[in-house]
């Protein structure tokens, strides 16, 4: 990606004047919610978590699809094919509030992965 900024500053207008018509929850698969932390590890992965209950998470888990990481994460590996983008996009949902919706790799017993992101 050539112009990181450009784009960073082009989705963060779009998400300023676009409304979230989003509902927040999890279904079998998908973590729609604003996101609440962001943690960078060592090796790159970033762990995210959004404002969900503990309920709303256990929709997810209790279908199988996966595990969330302490019990509240789910997982952006540093090796997805679009890992800047994704990353920008969680970036710029955390200091606008929007809220987004995160789609897991169903890994039954594993860490829940990101697939791809929907911003609302």
């Amino acid at each position: 990606m050539k112009h990181p900024i450009v784009l960073s500053l082009a989705c963060a207008l779009l998400l300023a004047i676009l409304p979230s018509v989003a509902s927040a929850g999890c279904s079998s698969t998908v973590c729609t919610a604003p996101v609440e932390k962001l943690v960078l590890w060592e090796g790159g992965d970033i762990s995210i978590q959004q404002v969900l209950s503990a309920s709303e998470r256990a929709v997810m888990e209790n279908a199988g699809t996966c595990v969330f990481g302490g019990g509240t994460y789910i997982v952006l590996r540093r090796g997805h094919a679009s890992f800047q983008e994704i990353y920008a996009l969680l970036v710029m949902t955390k200091f606008s509030g929007a809220e987004v919706s995160l789609r897991v790799k169903p890994t039954p017993s594993a860490s829940c992965e990101v697939s791809y992101v929907v911003t609302k």
